[in-house]
């Protein structure tokens, strides 16, 4: 007979997303994430109805914000401490319109 008892557990980190929003084109939009654990990494991800996941931003550290090349630069993002990371878009352009996803982890790689 054989068990299997971890010898940790592993907890989750629980990510809130505010706000849902709904906005007009010409407009400007900030969506703020937070964590309540102590991942290293947190990324911005957004989904069109026609496209697959895509990665808009990135951040390894606070203070450390990354934009993917195709991101437009009227999107920006900060990360002043661990927890938090907020997604700003400024003159919102119909192929905006799509799902925003927060994530985090411990691991440092994209």
């Amino acid at each position: 007979m054989f068990m299997f008892v971890p010898l940790e557990t592993a907890m989750a980190t629980l990510i809130t997303q505010r706000p849902l929003l709904i906005m007009k084109k010409g407009g400007s939009a900030v969506l703020d994430c937070e964590q309540d654990g102590s991942d290293i990494t947190m990324s911005w991800y957004r989904q069109a109805s026609d496209k697959g996941l895509e990665l808009i931003y990135y951040s390894a550290a606070p203070r450390s914000e990354e934009r993917q090349q195709s991101t437009p630069e009227r999107f920006s993002a900060k990360r002043s401490v661990l927890k938090t990371f907020s997604l700003h878009i400024k003159t919102l352009q119909a192929e905006d319109t799509a799902v925003y996803f927060c994530a985090s982890s411990h691991s440092v790689k994209k």
